[in-house]
């Protein structure tokens, strides 16, 4: 309301309060209350004013007209204190009904501002579009219920439209919503507004696309073949592409509030269009993430818990209908809100999703029409399980979904899964997914691992490195392949390790260690480098009866050293712990860098510092600690 009364003081020119008239007039909102009746930003019940946006947008077309030397449409309005206040907003929300067509013609001409003007489109127009609204041009009845049918159509031009009708009267706030929104929004993924018409108490939206089908549509028809694999993971994608751009990239922030597959309207190649913004909510840039309201709209299965339980809307209740339509787009189902069966009894469908990645019958979930075994479609169900968590907080934002951070994702997904299952089976999976499709880790069996290092026999042993946390022997497998193995106790540090996996199936580089697989047993958990280790570089410098290390073979190892900091640095890696220990030595004496820390407060400057250290522990002998 205090906007109101500023804009009101700014059009009249008056204070809020003006003693000079008689007292029943000494208040600027009385005055303008009865000057202009209701619905407006005075309004004494907060849910008739309209929002920001919509004042906005409908400032911005009055200061367009206003431009316009010669513009001869004159807007109704009312007399305060001498002056003429425009009523493009006040009278079309007053008359809710299209006995006021004028009035939807100046807020329809007027709302995009000189920039996006809508096209008025006689209603005979759209009847020879669509056939007179035929049932084979019939997309859906859309899914919030603010449209009553959408109707795909033809123009006389050959321009491919999709036509949405409205009930003037029922959900007008829901279409105006929409409209506000529409003409300040473009992307690739969103529906361009064409413009508009007005038929009896029905008004349409014309929109600018050849749509063939809804996802809705498609995913029912079983007897429908075109989703493959590679056409659902474009539609999410695109589906991505519009949430990160109505969060973080538009004009304003934008929670849409109405993501499901009745509302992915996709064209004959199947790009994607996210619709129906009738239940959108817009937040200022620097307004807090959560709002709340007193009514939402959505389909069941789509809401947030947050939502239906507090009304608190988020960008993050958006994240969580991703995620459904996520599993929704790969399982097939279209019924997340019912509850599903399997051998454990009834369970959400989560729940059930959850149940068959963990016990490796994903392909019991996955929608028989996609013909293909890829770890692409795995990786796309841990994202959407990350979405569907019950806390707003441990959700990624869009913009993490449509980067796919594996480390943050695989690292959350073991959090997430290690209150559902076992231990043992949740490291699995870890290590199963954080390569990707491009780097499979092997899984040895403990048995291999008990036999190449001869039952972890001391003279297998390397050193106990420089973290103190595992050890590490050498090994040879039975084709008798050289590697390294560390042995960690899965309950201490576990980041550690987790880390230095994350990292090393993405770097590459000759004095880094290549990791070849794992192995779990009991609380202790294996890495497998394929490397056939001689020594460490801490047991030659310290052991005074070694002999081996001439000055030229320790400058081999310094440079060898300083080459693979520089790489890492190149791409953004602090190693954090260059110290003798975890420099692994082969019978060529050529390095490997190993033992990774992970610490935020460190920068590459700390690795030049340790590394200054090494230089000179390497050169005298001597051990500094």
């Amino acid at each position: 309301m205090p906007l109101g009364v500023v804009l009101f003081e700014v059009l009249s020119g008056k204070q809020a309060v003006d003693s000079s008239l008689d007292e029943e007039h000494w208040g600027l909102v009385n005055w303008a209350q009865e000057s202009i009746r209701e619905d407006s930003c005075l309004h004494n019940n907060p849910k008739q004013r309209p929002t920001i946006a919509e004042v906005v947008a409908c400032l911005e077309s009055v200061l367009a007209l206003q431009e316009k030397a010669n513009y001869t449409l004159h807007p109704p309005g009312m007399k305060i204190f001498g002056n003429k206040v425009p009523m493009f907003l006040s009278s079309f929300i007053e008359d809710k009904s299209v006995g006021s067509k004028r009035s939807l013609d100046i807020y329809f001409g007027t709302i995009g501002g000189e920039n996006r003007i809508l096209r008025r489109f006689e209603f005979q127009t759209i009847i020879v579009a669509t056939e007179n609204f035929s049932e084979t041009n019939k997309i859906s009845a859309w899914g919030d219920g603010e449209i009553e049918a959408m109707y795909k159509g033809r123009l006389q031009n050959g321009q491919g439209v999709l036509i949405a009708r409205h009930d003037s009267n029922s959900y007008y706030q829901e279409y105006k919503n929409e409209v506000s929104l529409l003409v300040q929004l473009e992307h690739e993924n969103l529906l361009h507004l064409l413009g508009y018409s007005i038929g009896g108490t029905q008004v349409f939206l014309v929109y600018e696309f050849a749509v063939y089908a809804s996802l809705d549509r498609l995913i029912k028809d079983h007897e429908c073949t075109l989703l493959d694999w590679n056409k659902r993971n474009k539609i999410i994608l695109g589906v991505a592409r519009a949430l990160l751009y109505l969060h973080q990239h538009g004009p304003f922030r934008i929670i849409h509030c109405g993501v499901n597959p009745e509302n992915i309207l996709l064209d004959e190649s199947l790009d994607p269009k996210l619709s129906s913004f009738g239940f959108a909510r817009c937040l200022a840039i620097s307004e807090a993430d959560c709002i709340k309201e007193k009514s939402v709209g959505g389909i069941p299965g789509y809401i947030a818990p947050e939502v239906y339980q507090t009304y608190r809307l988020s960008t993050k209740a958006d994240v969580y209908s991703f995620g459904v339509l996520i599993l929704v787009t790969i399982t097939g189902c279209t019924v997340p809100n019912h509850y599903l069966y399997n051998s454990s009894g009834h369970m959400t469908f989560e729940e059930y999703v959850w149940t068959n990645w963990l016990d490796e019958t994903s392909s019991d979930i996955i929608d028989p029409r996609i013909d293909v075994d890829s770890s692409s479609i795995t990786r796309v169900i841990h994202i959407g399980l990350l979405c569907v968590q019950a806390d707003p907080a441990d959700r990624p934002t869009m913009e993490e979904c449509f980067t796919g951070s594996e480390i943050k994702e695989n690292v959350t997904l073991l959090k997430i899964a290690e209150e559902k299952v076992g231990r043992k089976r949740c490291l699995e999976l870890y290590f199963e997914t954080i390569g990707g499709e491009h780097k499979t880790l092997r899984r040895f069996e403990f048995g291999t691992i008990n036999v190449a290092t001869e039952k972890f026999s001391e003279n297998n042993k390397i050193s106990r490195w420089g973290s103190h946390d595992f050890i590490v022997y050498k090994g040879r497998l039975q084709n008798g392949q050289g590697v390294s193995i560390a042995r960690h106790n899965s309950g201490s540090r576990s980041q550690d390790y987790k880390n230095e996996v994350a990292l090393l199936v993405k770097l590459e580089h000759e004095n880094l260690l290549k990791l070849l697989g794992y192995s779990i047993e009991g609380t202790q958990v294996f890495l497998i480098d394929e490397f056939a280790v001689c020594e460490s570089l801490d047991h030659m410098l310290f052991d005074r009866g070694c002999t081996l290390l001439d000055w030229n073979k320790r400058e081999k190892i310094i440079l060898a050293v300083a080459r693979v900091l520089v790489y890492l640095h190149q791409h953004d890696v602090i190693h954090g712990n260059v110290t003798p220990g975890i420099i692994l030595l082969d019978e060529s004496f050529d390095p490997k860098l190993s033992d990774f820390r992970h610490d935020n407060q460190l920068s590459t400057k700390d690795d030049v510092y340790k590394f200054g250290v090494l230089i000179l522990e390497t050169m005298t002998g001597y051990n500094i600690h």
